[in-house]
């Protein structure tokens, strides 16, 4: 076997902090790796080297920037965490610049990081009367410390100068509230307001260049009546700017609900003061929209109903295709590569293999991997960086060979098996949480269902079938209330209470976390996912992420491995090191004992749900609860089977026991059948096991003679 050679930890760092450089990081993002110097990402760098046009021609990028020029209200742009708003906003204003600057005309064009300014003054304490007001002046500061870097004096000096004339047209109404302190000043300057206003300015620049303790006063007296229509009007005039472009983000990483929508208020009030001299963009995620908006068009501008309870015109991002995500990974990799090679304080190095590289995006996009982020391309890359590592790790391991039976026998079931492994084990690392489908020990003598079942499990299952039975309703009444998933979640013992924990766990409320569903609220008063939140209320559906676990995930043999080997492992081995060290029917026997363990305490659930179940629905009540729970009317224990079946029937046919989860399925329907027709079914199951368990150390004991 070719074993590679890992990466320096010089080239993991590089490679750490470029898959984690965001456009919204910093202006001078600078690659420092082991003490040494790998130079910076700037902006410039990031639309150069590592943007990919969402839709491949640049046309949503085009159309963007048309509306950033063009609105006249607040303008929208929504999508999930971590989909590349900033980066399609900053793109969308390098292509409004080029295109001004074709046409002759000038653009101004601020990004303010509401986040930061947030944390930067410290507002997470600040009372809701104050709010506004504070906004107001931080956020005009903001726009401010952007237009006017090098001549602050400029502006005084302009907004002091009076009300406008013939020449300089503007809204009088923007500066009549300066009148009162610019007269003073006038009179020092000796301007005359009979004069042009544009040499009443100069001659006010005239005196402040002479006498700054004149000039001090003049701003000190002005920083409190500050407004941002007195800056943008004044950058209109002074630096010929013909569309100020502000663009707000990271609002949703500022904690208060409140908060969030009172700084929604005033980008409003700013863009209705400010008419068609500047464009004010909020970038939003759409978990915190307050309508309904998964029916709507997406990669389409419409209306999109913010957190201060109004509506505006915005754009739905559209979704991140594999082959997008693809490019991306491939320019971050390849920049990290070439800074490898050719910078840093040291002689250059050659970079890596890119072998581990080719595996990871050929995996990523077959299993389309944005839907287990929800097509956050953030936790994409740190999922990239994370399995880049495992698999570094695992090519030392004589077993796994990747070079062998990934590269060059394209053995593409390995490849998966490896991903799914990896992902069940370690998903968390990058806030990917999944959950198994009953709880991990159970007890024979309880009597509820809740006792046995895995909350989360359901609640997919649960939420799906109740979506399902929906599709035919319009929408919003297509996606199921709260109230009909506790209903149902209740027939398994489930209180109220625990459904709404569960549900704030699922839906991931922390910045970053990758949530299975998404809890919608139609008020703009709403808490944050509260147990005493009218049910009535509220809609519950599945994420990206959820729908790929009901509907394939959970059952992969990879991904049930890893939750098998746990319950049989004695000592520190980790799963993926006993998964390579094992042959192939060690491994089919670690998964063999997890779905007997699996069969039973379902056989054991379904006992207890006829109990409660037959009374009212008599014999029907298998087939409710295959309605109800199963997945497309199949229990999780019966699609795992199915797909162990698949996965091991060629490389268990050499042993002659080929068949042996056919022969599991045959046993466990007969169970259920059973438990259906109120038989005794543990010990018939028992002796099918027993007999399965009988073939395997057959086979296992050859195996061992031959080596």
């Amino acid at each position: 076997m070719t074993r590679l050679i890992p990466p320096s930890a010089v080239f993991w760092a590089l490679l750490r902090q470029v898959f984690d450089y965001g456009v919204d990081k910093s202006d001078r993002y600078r690659l420092i790796a082991e003490d040494s110097d790998y130079g910076l990402i700037r902006p410039a760098d990031f639309l150069e080297h590592l943007y990919v046009p969402r839709e491949g021609d640049g046309a949503l990028e085009n159309r963007l920037a048309h509306r950033l020029l063009t609105a006249t209200s607040l303008l929208a742009l929504a999508s999930g965490r971590g989909s590349g708003k900033t980066s399609l906003l900053h793109k969308a204003c390098d292509v409004l610049k080029r295109r001004a600057c074709e046409l002759g005309r000038n653009v101004g064009i601020v990004h303010v990081n509401l986040r930061r300014v947030y944390d930067r003054h410290h507002l997470f304490a600040t009372k809701t009367p104050e709010a506004t007001n504070i906004f107001e002046k931080l956020l005009e500061g903001e726009v401010r410390a952007e237009l006017f870097q090098q001549n602050k004096r400029q502006l005084v000096a302009w907004l002091l100068a009076g009300l406008p004339d013939e020449v300089e047209d503007f809204d009088r109404i923007i500066v009549t509230d300066l009148q009162d302190i610019s007269e003073p000043f006038l009179v020092r300057a000796e301007a005359d307001t009979l004069e042009r206003r544009s040499d009443r300015w100069n001659k006010l620049l005239t005196a402040f260049s002479n006498d700054p303790a004149l000039y001090q006063k003049a701003w000190d007296d002005l920083v409190p009546l500050l407004r941002l229509a007195h800056t943008v009007t004044a950058a209109s005039f002074l630096q010929k700017i013909d569309r100020v472009v502000l663009v707000y983000d990271n609002l949703d990483r500022i904690d208060s609900y409140q908060h969030r929508a009172l700084l929604l208020q005033v980008a409003d009030t700013q863009q209705s003061a400010l008419g068609t001299l500047a464009t004010v963009c909020i970038a939003i995620r759409t978990e915190n929209l307050l309508a309904a908006w998964q029916s709507e068009p997406r990669g389409t501008f419409v209306d999109i109903f913010l957190p201060n309870d109004r509506s505006y015109p915005g754009l739905l991002l559209p979704p991140l295709k594999s082959s997008t995500l693809t490019k991306i990974l491939q320019a971050r990799h390849k920049l990290a590569r070439d800074r490898f090679s050719t910078n840093g304080d040291q002689e250059p190095a050659p970079p890596p293999d890119p072998i581990i590289h080719r595996i990871i995006v050929e995996q990523f996009e077959d299993n389309a991997v944005q839907e287990f982020t929800n097509e956050s391309i953030r936790a994409a890359s740190r999922l990239y960086v994370e399995f880049m590592r495992h698999l570094y790790s695992l090519s030392q391991t004589p077993t796994a060979d990747l070079t062998r039976r990934i590269l060059r026998e394209r053995d593409a079931n390995h490849a998966e098996t490896i991903f799914f492994l990896w992902l069940r084990t370690f998903g968390f690392i990058v806030d990917i949480h999944l959950y198994d489908v009953l709880q991990e020990y159970g007890d024979e003598h309880v009597d509820s269902p809740s006792r046995l079942a895995s909350i989360y499990h359901f609640i997919l299952t649960a939420t799906e079938n109740l979506t399902e039975e929906l599709r035919h309703e319009a929408f919003p009444h297509s996606i199921p209330s709260i109230e009909s998933l506790l209903d149902r979640m209740a027939l398994l013992g489930f209180s109220p209470e625990e459904v709404w924990t569960a549900a704030r766990t699922m839906a991931s409320s922390d910045r970053d976390g990758i949530g299975t569903v998404e809890v919608y609220i139609a008020r703009a008063e709403r808490a944050e996912l509260p147990v005493e939140c009218p049910a009535g209320i509220a809609r519950v559906r599945l994420t990206q992420l959820g729908r790929r676990l009901v509907a394939e995930a959970s059952s992969k043999v990879g991904y049930v491995w890893g939750a098998a080997f746990r319950t049989v492992k004695q000592s520190g081995e980790s799963a993926h090191d006993a998964y390579f060290r094992l042959n192939v029917v060690g491994r089919a026997t670690v998964l063999f004992h997890y779905l007997k363990r699996l069969a039973r305490q379902h056989l054991q659930l379904l006992t207890i749900v006829r109990t409660d179940w037959e009374p009212n629905l008599g014999t029907a009540w298998l087939e409710t609860y295959r309605r109800y729970f199963g997945i497309k009317q199949r229990l999780q224990v019966e699609r795992m089977t199915v797909e162990a079946a698949k996965f091991f029937s060629a490389s268990l046919k050499p042993m002659r026991i080929s068949t042996l989860f056919d022969e599991f399925a045959s046993a466990y329907q007969k169970a259920i059948n059973d438990v259906w027709l109120g038989r005794e079914m543990f010990s018939s199951f028992d002796v099918a096991m027993a007999k399965l368990e009988d073939s395997l150390r057959t086979a296992g004991a050859k195996i061992r003679e031959r080596a």
